[in-house]
């Protein structure tokens, strides 16, 4: 008996919650959504939201700008003042400067202090408006050290997480956060390079326990924005799963793709004239399509996603293989080969593509193209 009322009373508060961010967020009773101000089916964050920044890095930097372009946007749309302004996106970085650079550049406005984080002047009358903020953190580790200056958002916040990070840890979190603070936590890391956050064209794998607030206020959010795809990955810490496998498949393509071209240069057959073959048939991959021929043959290594980093993703991918299916080698032999490659160069802005090197040492040769060593003096 005492069983069955914990199990009630643990229910009542969870549907409490839920009717109380509804009502915060503009949810319909029926679940008809959430309510727009603007006529526009890419609003549907009313116009009141705080939207906050943590974090801008290579990536951050422009996702957030894109955030503070859809703002400038709606008020552009809102010419006949229908509904407030749009606020701007408030951005915090650890180094300040950078901050402030952020804000002279897009126009967004810089938050010294993360406790005031999506905060007007008066926090009495912000308890009642949940504000959605934005982390992009190298790991884990530094997303569990912002939180702990974000204890005091209003209750029906939501707190986005695109770092790609450790998929049980970011599970808790998201469980530890809506049970003691009442505030959603969704991951969404996201692929597409620096390139597709320039060009808003990432895509996004969300993991979140809640559809209402993925479909009806993260999914739009996200697609007006920095976006080109957005896809619900499942429960919390599915984003970074699929996050962290996706990017040992990456590595795998790209030490394979490697290989295969050392071994037919040592054969006699040129890399450029190889992935021609390849790229029209069945082994080609976006590594040999544009890494290899872009950043490796051309000896730039400037793809902008950073070795330490990826090391990092596929010891992920490895844990989860581990645990899920220990029968797996393939993806524990992909991360030891990219954590060497990091270890060899132990710098942290090595560029991922230089993991090659690595196998081009062992090679005695390297894969730069016949036509680029001509026109090297």
């Amino acid at each position: 008996r005492n069983m069955m009322w914990k199990k009630h009373s643990s229910l009542y508060l969870i549907v409490s919650f839920i009717l109380e961010v509804s009502s915060c967020w503009g949810f319909s009773s029926s679940g008809g959504g959430l309510a727009s101000d603007l006529s526009s089916p890419t609003v549907s964050v009313v116009s009141s939201t705080r939207i906050g920044w943590i974090g801008l890095g290579t990536m951050g930097e422009h996702m957030a700008m894109h955030l503070q372009n859809r703002q400038e946007k709606l008020n552009h749309d809102n010419d006949d003042n229908s509904v407030p302004p749009f606020p701007a996106i408030q951005v915090w970085n650890r180094n300040l400067e950078k901050a402030k650079e952020h804000s002279n550049q897009y126009g967004t406005k810089v938050v010294p202090n993360l406790s005031d984080m999506c905060y007007s002047n008066n926090k009495d009358e912000d308890e009642n408006h949940p504000s959605i903020i934005f982390l992009s953190m190298p790991t884990t580790a530094e997303v569990k050290e912002i939180l702990l200056s974000l204890t005091d958002l209003p209750r029906g916040s939501i707190i986005v997480d695109t770092t790609s990070g450790v998929p049980s840890e970011t599970r808790s979190i998201a469980q530890e956060w809506l049970d003691e603070q009442g505030i959603f936590f969704v991951d969404c890391p996201v692929s597409g390079g620096l390139a597709g956050a320039k060009a808003g064209s990432l895509t996004c794998m969300v993991g979140c326990n809640d559809m209402q607030v993925f479909e009806n206020i993260i999914k739009p959010l996200l697609e007006s924005s920095f976006a080109g795809k957005v896809v619900h990955c499942g429960p919390s810490g599915s984003g970074m799963a699929v996050k962290a496998i996706n990017n040992v498949l990456m590595s795998a393509h790209l030490l394979l793709g490697a290989e295969g071209l050392l071994s037919l240069k040592k054969f006699g057959v040129d890399p450029t004239v190889a992935l021609d073959v390849i790229n029209s048939s069945s082994g080609r991959s976006l590594q040999t399509m544009e890494r290899l021929p872009q950043d490796v043959l051309t000896g730039n290594f400037d793809f902008g996603f950073k070795l330490p980093l990826m090391a990092k993703d596929c010891r992920i991918a490895t844990s989860i293989t581990t645990e899920q299916f220990p029968q797996g080698t393939l993806i524990p032999e992909v991360s030891k080969l990219m954590n060497q490659a990091n270890a060899l160069f132990d710098d942290e802005n090595t560029d991922v593509t230089e993991a090659v090197k690595m196998l081009e040492d062992l090679a005695g040769t390297d894969l730069r193209s016949s036509s680029q060593e001509e026109e090297e003096p």
